[in-house]
């Protein structure tokens, strides 16, 4: 007998996997920021380094919302509803550097997520991502604790 998990096979993204908890979605493969990668890496080229080498600081997510997609070029599915998505937020610990990733996925796993969240369509904001994190030093927390983040 299937599993709910093997069912929901409506939209798999090849970059996101499906957490079937209150966050929704995580990368499948860590996310770097760009920013600390390319002066990693251009500070690796100017000391002849070995490019290999270059490591940048992992994105970790603050927000996450899921919603209706709101573009009027999108139609409506068969059972009435629009597509949803999540718009994920990450946040670089070290430049500060942010990005929103449009995640698309079904509406079952949409509705699914939503009551996860007490029925919220709010932002949510998963700390406990951070506080547990071994890759945010004490310096980078304090930082983000004086902005409010932890």
């Amino acid at each position: 007998m299937e599993s709910e998990k093997e069912k929901d096979t409506l939209y798999e993204n090849p970059v996101w996997e499906k957490t079937f908890d209150k966050i929704g979605i995580l990368p499948k493969e860590p996310l770097v920021c760009p920013i600390c990668f390319a002066r990693n890496l251009f500070k690796a080229i100017q000391e002849g380094k070995d490019l290999k080498e270059v490591k940048a600081p992992r994105l970790f997510i603050r927000r996450s919302r899921l919603h209706p997609v709101p573009d009027i070029r999108m139609t409506r599915r068969d059972d009435g509803h629009r597509p949803y998505a999540f718009d994920t937020v990450c946040k670089c610990p070290q430049c500060d550097f942010y990005c929103v990733f449009g995640v698309p996925t079904d509406l079952k796993y949409a509705l699914d997520t939503i009551k996860a969240r007490g029925d919220s369509h709010d932002f949510y904001i998963p700390d406990e991502m951070w506080e547990e994190s071994g890759e945010v030093d004490d310096e980078v927390r304090k930082k983000l604790r004086a902005y409010g983040y932890a």
